[in-house]
C-alpha cells in the first residue's frame, strides 16, 4: 500500500484485516460532514443493520410516531432519500417509550469519558453499544453503528470493543459553509451543539482551554471568534482519533480523485463482505460570510493554538495531521476569499445595513408594540371602566327598579291607608249621627222627666187638697217614679254609651290623625323617591354621555391601532423586501461562485481543445506536407521519378 492509500485508509493491528463477519463497525464523524450519506450507503447493504445517529437526544423519550417523523424530508437537510432515520432502533424501543439502555446525559453530557478524551466508557454507554451489537448480531447482520457526537469517545470505544472504527471527515471550511447555510435558514442546531458538547467537556484540558478562550464568542455565524472555536474544536477531535482509526475517509478527496475513492470502497468492502458505491460522492460548498479583517493575525491565532493541541497529542502522526487539517482548511478560506472576498464583503455590508435598519425598524416596532400596548391598556382599562359604569348603570337601574316597586307598595298601602281612612271616617259619621241622635233623645226624656216632675208637684198640690185622690195619686206617683228611676236607668245608659261613643270616636280621630301622619311621611318618602329617581335619571344621562364619549375614544384608539397594524405591516413589508434582497445576494453570490466553477471548467476544457487543435493542426500539416511533397513526385518528368 502506498503512502498516499494510507490518507484513505490503514490496516491496524487487530483493525480490518482482523475484520470477521459479526465484527462492528463504528462511523465517527461531525455534523454536516456527509455522515448521512455514508450511513445511507452502508444501511443499502443486504448483510448489514447501520445505526444512525446513536447518541442521539431523542431517544431518551422516542415513540414510534417520532420515529417515523425523522426523515430526510423533515427539514432543508439535503439528506438522500431514505427510510426514516431510526427504523433499525424498534425492536429496542421501550413499551413506555425511549431506547433501551439509552440515557439523556449519553448525548452531551458524556460526549467526553469522564477521565477525559483518553479516559474509558461508562458502564451505561457499555450496556447500551452492546444492546445495539447483539440485536444486530442476532439478525446475522453486521453491526454499524454510526453517530456525529462520538469523536469525543471513539477512543474509548476502541479500547472497549472489538470493532473497525472509521473517521470520516470534511474539509472544515466546507463543513462551516453547511453550518452557516443552515444557520442562515433558521436552523442554529449544529452551532448550539458544538457548544453544548464544549460546555460539557471542561473535565478536558484542551477543552476548557478552548472554551475560556473563546469565551467572547457569540452564537452567530458571522462571527469569525465563533468560526475559530469550530476550526479548533474539530481539528482537536480529528487528530485525537487518528490513531484508533481503521478506516479514514476525508470526503473531498474521494470526491475529486477517483483512485482514493476506490480505495475507500475497497476499505468499506473488506468490513461489510460486501460491494459498495461511492461514486456519487460530492464535493460541494455552500456559503461563509465571515469576515475575516486580518487574514494574518486570524492564520496566526490558529496556528499558536494547534501548538497547545499538538502537546496534548500521541504520537507524530496525529500533530502532522493536525496541521495538515488546519493548511487544507486555511488553503480553502483562501481560495474563497481570492473568489468570493469582494462578494462577500458586499454581502457582510448589505447585511449589516439591513441588519442595521433591522435594528432601527426592530427599535420602532417595539416602540410601536409599546404604544400600542399601552393603546391596548387604555382600551382594556376603558373597557374596565366601561364595564364599572355599565355595572353602575345596572346597579342604578336595580336601584330604580327597587324604589319603583316600592313606591308602587307606598301607593299600594297609601290607598289601603285612604281606604281605611275613608272607612273610619264613615263609622266616625255614623258614630256622631248616633251621638247626636242620643243627645236629642235625652233632651226630649229630660224634657219628658221636667214635664212628669211639673206634672208629680201638680198631683202632689192636688193630693194636699184631696185625700180621696191620693191614693190615686200615690199609685200615680209610684208609676212616676218607677218610670223615672227607668228613664234614669235609661239616662244612665245613654250616657254610657254616650261616653264609648266618644272614647271610640276619640280613638277614630287619633287613628285617623296616625294615619294622617303616616300619609304625610308616605308623601315625603315618595317625594324623596322621586327626587332620587330624578338624580338616577340624571346620572344615567350622565353615564350615557359618559359611554358615548368613552365609545368616541374607543373608537380613537381603534382607529389609531388599525393605523398602527398598517404601518407594521408596511414595515413588515419592507423587512420581507430587505429579506428577498438579501436573498438575491446570496443568490448572486452562489451563482458567482457556480460561474467561477464553470469558468474554470470551461478554461480547463478550452485548453484541452487547444492540446487537441494543435495536435490536429500538426497531422493536417504532416499530411499537407506529404500532399506537397506526392504532387512533387508526381509533377517530375518520367525520367526523373526513375
Amino acid at each position: 500500500m502506498s503512502t498516499k492509500s494510507l490518507d484513505v485508509y490503514k490496516a491496524a493491528e487487530g483493525g480490518i484485516l482482523g475484520a470477521s463477519l459479526s465484527r462492528p463497525v463504528f462511523v465517527h464523524s461531525s455534523f454536516r460532514a456527509s455522515s448521512t450519506w455514508l450511513w445511507a450507503k452502508l444501511r443499502a447493504l443486504p448483510n448489514v443493520t447501520a445505526y444512525c445517529e446513536i447518541f442521539h437526544e431523542l431517544f431518551a423519550g422516542v415513540t414510534v410516531a417520532n420515529m417515523r417523523d425523522v426523515r430526510y424530508t423533515a427539514w432543508n437537510s439535503g439528506h438522500p432519500a431514505c427510510a426514516p432515520y431510526f427504523l433499525e432502533f424498534m425492536p429496542l424501543l421501550e413499551p413506555s417509550g425511549g431506547i433501551k439502555g439509552f440515557e439523556p446525559s449519553m448525548s452531551f453530557e458524556s460526549f467526553v469519558p469522564a477521565s477525559g478524551i483518553d479516559g474509558e466508557l461508562s458502564a451505561g454507554e457499555k450496556s447500551y453499544l452492546g444492546g445495539l451489537i447483539l440485536n444486530a448480531q442476532s439478525n446475522g447482520t453486521i453491526p454499524v453503528l454510526t453517530d456525529t457526537r462520538s469523536l469525543g469517545r471513539a477512543p474509548a470505544i476502541k479500547r472497549s470493543f472489538d470493532c473497525t472504527n472509521i473517521l470520516l471527515y470534511r474539509n472544515l471550511f466546507h463543513q462551516w459553509g453547511s453550518y452557516t447555510a443552515q444557520s442562515l435558514a433558521g436552523n442554529n442546531y449544529f452551532v448550539d451543539a458544538m457548544n453544548t458538547a464544549l460546555m460539557h467537556s471542561h473535565h478536558d484540558p484542551v477543552f476548557k482551554l478552548l472554551d475560556e478562550w473563546f469565551s467572547d464568542r457569540r452564537s452567530d455565524v458571522q462571527d469569525i471568534r465563533l468560526f475559530q472555536t469550530f476550526l479548533l474544536f474539530h481539528i482537536y477531535l480529528l487528530a485525537a482519533n487518528i490513531d484508533v482509526s481503521d478506516i479514514l475517509i476525508d470526503v473531498n478527496r474521494i470526491a475529486e480523485r477517483v483512485d482514493d475513492r476506490h480505495l475507500a470502497e475497497e476499505a468499506l468492502a473488506k468490513v461489510t463482505f460486501a460491494q459498495i458505491d461511492l461514486s456519487d460522492v460530492r464535493s460541494t460548498f455552500e456559503a461563509s460570510f465571515v469576515p475575516i479583517d486580518d487574514p494574518r493575525a486570524f492564520r496566526d491565532e490558529l496556528e499558536q493554538f494547534v501548538k497547545i493541541i499538538s502537546a496534548s497529542l500521541r504520537s507524530p502522526r496525529a500533530i502532522a495531521f493536525a496541521d495538515r487539517v488546519l493548511t487544507d482548511s486555511l488553503r480553502e478560506i483562501e481560495s474563497h476569499r481570492f473568489y468570493a472576498l469582494k462578494a462577500a464583503q458586499l454581502y457582510i455590508e448589505r447585511g449589516r445595513t439591513i441588519d442595521e435598519k433591522t435594528r432601527n425598524w426592530e427599535g420602532v416596532e417595539a416602540g410601536l408594540r409599546a404604544e400600542l400596548d399601552e393603546l391596548r391598556a387604555d382600551v382594556e382599562n376603558s373597557a374596565s371602566e366601561l364595564e364599572r359604569l355599565e355595572d353602575l348603570v345596572s346597579q342604578s337601574r336595580s336601584k330604580c327598579e327597587q324604589l319603583d316597586l316600592q313606591a308602587a307598595e307606598a301607593n299600594s298601602n297609601n290607598s289601603a291607608l285612604r281606604d281605611r281612612l275613608e272607612h273610619l271616617a264613615r263609622e266616625r259619621d255614623q258614630s256622631a249621627a248616633e251621638a247626636v241622635a242620643l243627645a236629642e233623645e235625652k233632651l226630649g226624656l229630660t224634657e219628658i222627666i221636667d214635664r212628669r216632675t211639673g206634672e208629680l208637684e201638680s198631683v202632689v198640690g192636688q193630693l194636699l187638697s184631696a185625700n180621696d185622690a191620693q191614693l190615686e195619686l200615690q199609685r200615680d206617683v209610684d208609676r212616676i217614679t218607677a218610670e223615672r228611676n227607668q228613664l234614669t236607668e235609661q239616662f244612665s245608659s245613654v250616657s254610657k254609651e254616650e261616653a264609648k261613643q266618644r272614647s271610640e270616636i276619640n280613638r277614630i280621630a287619633a287613628e285617623c290623625n296616625a294615619m294622617t301622619l303616616q300619609l304625610a311621611e308616605t308623601d315625603d318618602a315618595r317625594s324623596e323617591l322621586k327626587k332620587a329617581n330624578d338624580a338616577l335619571v340624571v346620572e344615567r344621562i350622565d353615564i350615557s354621555t359618559a359611554l358615548e364619549g368613552i365609545s368616541a375614544e374607543r373608537r380613537h384608539l381603534q382607529a389609531a391601532v388599525d393605523d398602527l397594524a398598517l404601518e407594521r405591516d408596511r414595515l413588515l413589508a419592507e423587512m420581507v423586501e430587505k429579506h428577498v434582497e438579501r436573498q438575491s445576494l446570496e443568490s448572486l453570490v452562489r451563482a458567482q461562485s457556480i460561474e467561477s466553477d464553470e469558468l474554470q471548467t470551461k478554461f480547463v476544457a478550452a485548453n484541452e481543445e487547444n492540446d487537441r487543435l494543435r495536435i490536429t493542426l500538426a497531422q493536417v500539416s504532416a499530411e499537407l506536407q506529404n500532399a506537397k511533397d506526392e504532387l512533387k513526385v508526381a509533377k517530375r518528368p518520367w525520367f526523373a521519378k526513375r
